[in-house]
């Protein structure tokens, strides 16, 4: 039984909005990261679902996906401003 349950549900869907609008890596060797679920929704309307058929990026092109795909992204700056060690910062 919850006591405040409007306030359990706010909480939770506060979560969930966060979780939405994350940045990050989910598996960095596998080449799965997360995005904002708006950068997501406007790659695949610009450049439709991806070809799963293709080899994955090759360690280190990281930095060139980020800032193809989500240059707003906070990994985006980083990438610009590191030095040339593989892509990465």
């Amino acid at each position: 039984m919850q006591r405040f349950p409007e306030d359990d549900l706010a909480a939770f869907r506060k979560a969930e909005e966060q979780e939405l609008n994350k940045v990050g890596w989910v598996d960095r060797t596998a080449g799965i990261a997360r995005i904002p679920i708006e950068d997501a929704m406007w790659a695949i309307v610009s450049h439709g679902l991806p070809n799963w058929g293709q080899p994955a990026p090759a360690a280190g092109a990281d930095c060139g996906l980020v800032e193809a795909e989500i240059p707003r992204a906070p990994q985006a700056a980083r990438c610009r401003t590191a030095p040339a060690q593989g892509g990465r910062p």
